[in-house]
């Protein structure tokens, strides 16, 4: 809290994930907001994607607003390094894909989503599932891709084993093509 006082960006965030988590203080969301907006108010990138995320998710006393969200995901994207999660791309490329608080861009989103394409296990749960079933989406609808049905059928696949079903009714659109041999189309 001391170097907080003093303005300090990394310490802000590292008080608002206290509250966020309850590490030696009462879980608060509302108080981790707080902290992780001094941080992201400064630059501080992962305090920016909490932000972010916070609007995205709807979390505490912050109602989801997608339009925040996007803006305040961009803002932990660019200002990420090389050596950072992948979490605010994860994130806008469903927000992109969806036109979630934003233009929808398939173009985009698939930029962001073939950067978490490879890094999927650094993801959480909830987001596997949303990212797995928009790459299904853009791959066997051939949305900002080149369509490759059976490709994205497997994402969707991957993406209703986390339960996903928005993933379950995507994949319910596409049936095995008679003399296909493997291959699919749609319904």
């Amino acid at each position: 809290m001391m170097a907080v006082e003093r303005g300090d960006a990394a310490s802000a965030y590292n008080v608002g994930t206290c509250y966020g988590r309850g590490y030696g203080v009462a879980e608060d969301p509302d108080k981790a907001f707080e902290y992780y907006m001094m941080a992201a108010e400064a630059g501080y990138a992962n305090a920016q994607f909490q932000v972010g995320n916070f609007y995205y998710e709807g979390r505490g006393n912050v109602r989801h607003d997608y339009a925040a969200a996007v803006r305040w995901l961009e803002h932990a994207y660019a200002n990420r390094s090389d050596r950072e999660d992948i979490r605010a791309a994860a994130e806008l490329a469903v927000c992109y894909q969806n036109g979630l608080g934003t233009a929808r861009d398939d173009v985009r989103a698939f930029g962001l989503l073939h950067e978490t394409e490879a890094r999927l296990d650094d993801l959480w749960e909830l987001v596997d599932a949303q990212v797995l079933n928009a790459l299904g989406v853009a791959y066997a609808f051939g949305r900002g891709t080149k369509k490759r049905i059976a490709h994205g059928i497997g994402y969707f696949d991957r993406a209703i084993e986390y339960g996903s079903e928005e993933a379950a009714r995507n994949r319910a659109r596409f049936e095995k093509s008679f003399f296909g041999l493997g291959g699919w189309r749609m319904r």
